[in-house]
């Protein structure tokens, strides 16, 4: 593959020499579930994102969320409605689903690809909604976020930011995940936060939920041997500890990398392709962290176009090409409307490839190969 969808090595060899050797130690201290490791990862967590409370490193993104149900359910004695756009990773839905709660499906705004503030009012309208999973995706956030947080505040309805996707993306300067009341993210390795293995975290600004939430991830112990909840086994590992505290002193540089490539391939393809394809990009006042870059299709089926490019060793991505609903899963969801604009979404998207370290080259080499498609 001459430029891969992903490339993991660039960012992997940011960890080198005495970093690498401050990560192995982790043998030394026999840190192999927890341990101090894992609290300075938190503590630099809350640190770095202007977090006013508590983060809770767990084993991956997917218990982050399964978690934050969890501890819902000791306060409640029956399902909930809780809405979630009906274009994510299925983990957003999936974790409502394993708590044994309805998903109200909910469509997406056009513009900026996130949760429509219509369609959630609508879905809360028709359902009465008790929460929300509100997925920041394609590493941005929505021109609607503070709109939407007040939204749920006045409706009082629980909202769980799904943050996998955005850790470092910033409105109007400031980390999202610093007005947030409860955010998961994802450390899984392909993430601009990647690790060196699958691993997640919770922030939690109310602190008896974020006790609860602590306790359900260690088996809901209380003490050694006491047990105050039926909890679950997800703890983070002093490796992948390690690992994350390094990269957290890099994110920066990352983040920069990555949004740089996004401006290349912006300048480069231009106009260029008018009437065949649309470039999207994080709303105004938001800055992105360079998680994927995102375009739908206008002029030509995707699949004629992926093979054209793989055929020439270069490798595209397709984050999401279908809706919750259409998931091979069988599940019961409730639904305020067709969503209309999910749908057009996920049968045209399309993405080139990005990550750390990418050259200019590698850029003009996917843009080269993408025009000579059209002009075919």
């Amino acid at each position: 593959m001459t430029v891969p969808f992903i490339d993991l090595k660039p960012q992997t060899a940011l960890v080198s020499g005495a970093e690498r050797r401050h990560i192995n130690a982790f043998f030394d201290d026999m840190e192999f579930v927890g341990g101090k490791s894992t609290a300075t990862l938190e503590a630099d967590i809350v640190a770095h994102c202007d977090f006013d409370g508590d983060f809770i490193a767990c084993a991956n993104g997917t218990d982050a969320l399964q978690l934050v149900f969890m501890a819902l359910a000791l306060n409640t004695d029956r399902p909930l409605k809780v809405g979630c756009p009906d274009v994510t990773f299925w983990a957003s839905c999936e974790a409502i689903i394993n708590a044994g709660h309805m998903p109200v499906l909910l469509d997406i705004d056009s513009h900026d690809l996130q949760l429509s503030l219509p369609s959630l009012q609508a879905g809360h309208e028709a359902f009465a909604l008790d929460a929300l999973v509100f997925p920041h995706l394609f590493g941005w956030c929505s021109a609607e976020l503070e709109a939407i947080r007040a939204y749920c505040r006045a409706q009082n309805i629980f909202l769980l930011e799904d943050g996998a996707q955005s850790f470092g993306v910033k409105k109007d300067g400031r980390h999202i995940v610093a007005d947030a009341d409860v955010s998961t993210v994802s450390f899984y390795p392909a993430k601009v936060l990647g690790g060196c293995m699958d691993g997640g975290g919770i922030f939690v600004k109310d602190a008896v939920l974020a006790e609860n939430i602590r306790k359900l991830g260690n088996h809901g112990r209380s003490s050694h041997y006491g047990y105050e909840f039926s909890g679950v086994n997800s703890r983070m590992s002093g490796l992948q500890a390690r690992y994350l505290t390094t990269m957290l002193t890099k994110i920066d540089a990352i983040i920069e990398d990555r949004n740089a490539s996004l401006t290349l391939y912006r300048e480069k393809i231009g106009s260029r392709f008018e009437n065949k394809l649309n470039l999207h990009a994080p709303p105004a006042g938001v800055t992105g962290n360079g998680y994927l870059q995102v375009m739908t299709l206008s002029a030509a089926p995707y699949d004629k176009v992926m093979a054209h490019m793989g055929e020439h060793g270069i490798g595209l991505g397709r984050v999401y090409p279908s809706l919750m609903r259409e998931q091979p899963a069988h599940f019961d969801y409730l639904s305020p409307a067709e969503p209309t604009a999910a749908k057009a979404f996920v049968d045209s998207v399309i993405n080139l490839p990005l990550y750390f370290g990418m050259t200019e080259a590698q850029i003009d080499d996917v843009v080269s190969r993408l025009e000579a498609f059209f002009n075919d």
